[in-house]
Formats: structure tokens, C-alpha cells, sequence
């Protein structure tokens, strides 16, 4: 009886607050083509911002406060996970050097560094924001969501996709995520909420989750926390990751001096367990380091993103899916219910292929080479539906994909 008064309290509690900005309710779709320029950043060493971190007779930001604050909190999870992953709210004096500047640097190798190489990604993410403030309740307890589509490659070559199962607000202390889902704010840097060794950044639009990460089209990291955000560019044109005091970068000193922001995605080294709360785990991501061990997280930079206008992203869409053999490009497709969407199918292939949606009766004309067809089509249910190729032999030899219907 109590469980169930507890849980009809938190959900009045949520719809309250809902209720309280449902008039500023915001929404804003970010993406970047297949092309486009992406960077897998490596483990390394992070130069630390004098006005965050102070200097050697006045330090600043070691997390002790927070350290203090999160032992009395409950899950112990969250105590236990700052203790091995302090860089979420401070760096410890004793993880301090000087620099021949007298400057301190964090020598432990960390996801904030200036090491990167160039790989392949694309996304198309869109944020639905709904509270602006963190609701009270579990991490989950908040109504803000995230339509995301995510793919990329290591330098390795290897394939990752990103489902997001559920937008969150990390319990750690002092964070405030505006629901986990932010738009139009600022984070990081002295603001207390997100990791200090990032400069505080003007952010068009972020959002904190838990999903899984697939690689090489198999599920290899469940029930992951992840970040993604788009921000004022931070990488300069040696592709150094800014601190403080260099921001905001002038446009000839950006990475690319054209663009006036580009979009971080993290997975972090955290699992959620029930009842224990977040709980550090190492990433084992298929990238091998020179230690021999996987790279224990996924940080990932699309340098050439673009806010999609409200109108591209209105109530119709129209999506290109070229066949080859035997594949879907691209296989996964996310839509919204009751929003028009149109098929470009086209066969870039060498023999003849069509496109079928397994529980939605749609089906393309099978088409030659060069040939393409057009289906539109209206789902009304949410859900994930089996795309493939009815070709005899097709769908055998991997010819299939999913489309993805949210609410």
C-alpha cells in the first residue's frame, strides 16, 4: 500500500510539473549526413581551465564537497561510482600536475582529450522537452524524451548503433539537467552540472540517457548511460579541446571555421543496476588500445552537424533507402506515429530488389537497376517493424532493416 501511494504521489508530482511548462514545451531535431566529417576522440591527458580548477595556492573544483554530499545519498551507487570516476564532478588534487608553465594538466587518461581520429557517423536526433526543471523521483521519473538515430565506425573500421531506450536525470549531486533533456542553456565548466573538465558551453540541445550499443550489427553493451550534445564548437583548428578561457572561438580559430557548432555523443563507463543505482563498469567497445585492453568508453565528435528547420521536420517526411546487394541503406529508420512518410526506394544495386514493411502492408514494386519507386504511408501504431527484401534468397543473405515508429 505504501509502494503504491509513493508511486501515485511521484506521478501526480510529474504530471504537475509538466502541467506547469507545458506552454514553453520545446522541440529541435539535430542531424548529420553520412559523409559528413566525425572524430573517435582516444583516451589522453586534459589541460585544466584556471577559472574552473583555480591554481596551485587556490584550488578549486576537487569534487570533495560533492564527494561528501554523494557518500550521504542513496543508492550507494552513486558514491561508489564518483570514487572511481571522480572527473564527473571534480578532479582530485593528487590527479593534479604542473606543466613546465605551471599549469595543471590531468595526466590520467580520460575521455576529454585532444587525441582524435577521423571515422565515419551520422545522426538525426530530436528532442522533446518538456520540463525544465529535474522532477522529483528515480532517474527515469521525468517526461522529457529523445527520438535518436545513431551510427558510426571506430578507427578501427568496426560498425556501432546506438538505441536509446529512456532519457534519464543523473542522481549525482549538483547536476540539474533541466529533465534530461536540455535546450538552449549552458553545462559543464562551473555550472555543476556535467563533468568540469568540458569548458562551460552554450548548448543548442543535450540530453542524458541509458540505451544499448550495438557493434558489428550485434548487441555488445546493454543498458549503457549515455550523453549527446550539440554545443558551440570546443576544438580548434589543431583540434585542441578549448578551457575556459579560450571560449567562445573566433571563427578562424574553430576546427571548422565555417560551423558555429557541432555535436558530442559519450557513452560513459556507468550501468545502471537496480537497486544499487549507477555503478562503474568499463565499456568493452571492439577498438583495441596499445595496452592491448578495449577502450573503456565511446566519445565521438560530428563536425558538421545542422539544426533541421521546423520545417523540414514538420508532420511529413520523406527518407531515401537505397538497395544494393544485400543490404538496406540505411537499414534503420525512425518515424513518429501519425506522421506522413514517403519512401524514396532506389536500386543502386546490380540485380533486382523491393522493399516490404513486415505488419504495415507495405510494399514497394520490385524494381531493375537504376529504377526507383515511391510508397507513403501513415503508421499509427509505435513499434518496430521488420523491413526486407521478398526477392527469394534476399532477406536470407541480410537484406533486412527496421523501421522504428515513436510516439
Amino acid at each position: 500500500m505504501h509502494d503504491r501511494l509513493k508511486s501515485l504521489c511521484l506521478l501526480a508530482a510529474m504530471l504537475a510539473a509538466a502541467a506547469e511548462v507545458d506552454a514553453q514545451r520545446a522541440e529541435v531535431s539535430i542531424e548529420q549526413k553520412p559523409g559528413k566529417v566525425t572524430y573517435w576522440i582516444l583516451p589522453g591527458e586534459r589541460r585544466l581551465s584556471k577559472k574552473v580548477f583555480g591554481t596551485p595556492g587556490h584550488p578549486r573544483n576537487t569534487g570533495a564537497e560533492k564527494m561528501a554530499a554523494a557518500a550521504t545519498m542513496r543508492p550507494p551507487g552513486i558514491y561508489e561510482t564518483l570514487s572511481k570516476l571522480p572527473i564527473l564532478v571534480g578532479v582530485p588534487l593528487q590527479a593534479r600536475v604542473l606543466d613546465k608553465d605551471g599549469n595543471w594538466v590531468l595526466k590520467m587518461p580520460n575521455m576529454f582529450s585532444d587525441k582524435a581520429r577521423v571515422v565515419s557517423g551520422s545522426f538525426h536526433a530530436t528532442y522533446h522537452d518538456v520540463v525544465d526543471r529535474d522532477p522529483p523521483g528515480p532517474p527515469n521519473a521525468t517526461p522529457d524524451t529523445v527520438d535518436l538515430q545513431c551510427e558510426f565506425t571506430d578507427p578501427a573500421g568496426n560498425e556501432y548503433r546506438i538505441v536509446l531506450d529512456h532519457v534519464i536525470k543523473p542522481p549525482f549531486p549538483g547536476y540539474e539537467t533541466e529533465g534530461g533533456v536540455m535546450i538552449d542553456s549552458y553545462h559543464h565548466g562551473d555550472t555543476g552540472t556535467g563533468s568540469p573538465l568540458m569548458p562551460k558551453v552554450k548548448t543548442y540541445a543535450a540530453f542524458w540517457g541509458v540505451g544499448d550499443v550495438y557493434i558489428n550489427g550485434k548487441l555488445a553493451q546493454p543498458h549503457r548511460v549515455m550523453h549527446m550534445m550539440t554545443t558551440e564548437v570546443v576544438r580548434d583548428v589543431d583540434y585542441k579541446l578549448a578551457v575556459d578561457e579560450e571560449l567562445p572561438l573566433s571563427p578562424e580559430r574553430r576546427h571548422i571555421s565555417s560551423q558555429e557548432h557541432h555535436t558530442h555523443f559519450v557513452v560513459m563507463p556507468i550501468e545502471p543496476v537496480k537497486g544499487v543505482g549507477p555503478t562503474f563498469k568499463p565499456l568493452k567497445t571492439a577498438f583495441m588500445l596499445p595496452n592491448g585492453m578495449p577502450q573503456p568508453f565511446i566519445h565521438v565528435m560530428f563536425e558538421q552537424d545542422r539544426i533541421v528547420p521546423q520545417a523540414d521536420s514538420g508532420a511529413s517526411v520523406e527518407i531515401t533507402v537505397n538497395a544494393k546487394e544485400f543490404v538496406f541503406d540505411p537499414k534503420d529508420v525512425t518515424v513518429r506515429v501519425g506522421q506522413k512518410v514517403t519512401f524514396v526506394f532506389e536500386n543502386k544495386g546490380i540485380i533486382t530488389h523491393n522493399l516490404t514493411i513486415e505488419g504495415l502492408g507495405i510494399q514497394s514494386k520490385t524494381i531493375h537497376p537504376k529504377e526507383s519507386d515511391r510508397v507513403t504511408f501513415t503508421p499509427e501504431k509505435a513499434g518496430e517493424y521488420r523491413i526486407r527484401c521478398m526477392v527469394p534468397g534476399h532477406m536470407e543473405a541480410g537484406m533486412v532493416g527496421t523501421l522504428t515508429v515513436t510516439k
